[in-house]
């Protein structure tokens, strides 16, 4: 029988790897009154020099009970457009976030369909790694 230090133990080892990015938890709102039978952009985030956003979920509610429509734009692709009522998240997981490089901007765009004004509301949640 051998003698020492096993191969294999068993436990957790937390590891870092050595040119791991400085990352920082990162949250946004913003929101505004959409008129009837308008489009408007509720909220819009350029990425700073330097950095890229890791996004995780992007939330939209409103008081309309209507179904009323949104789009995300990030960077040059429309990532989402569906309608919904009241509320909808737009989710990614956090271990596979969708990324935007520095100087690309996230939107959401709502489309009020009620009879009457409404306001809406977003939340973009994600993460923030120094990238310089």
């Amino acid at each position: 029988m051998a003698s020492g230090r096993r191969d294999y133990t068993l436990g957790y080892l937390n590891e870092t790897a050595t040119g791991a990015r400085k990352t920082t938890s990162f949250s946004y709102n913003s929101g505004g009154t959409c008129l009837v039978g308008n489009v408007k952009t509720i909220l819009s985030y350029k990425v700073p020099k330097g950095y890229r956003l890791g996004i995780n979920r992007i939330h939209v509610s409103t008081s309309s009970q209507s179904d009323n429509y949104f789009y995300v734009i990030a960077g040059p692709s429309t990532i989402a457009n569906q309608y919904f009522s009241q509320n909808i998240e737009l989710t990614y997981s956090d271990q596979n976030p969708y990324y935007l490089s520095a100087g690309y901007y996230v939107e959401v765009v709502v489309y009020n369909t009620d009879d009457i004004d409404a306001p809406f509301v977003s939340t973009l949640i994600g993460v923030l790694e120094n990238i310089s």
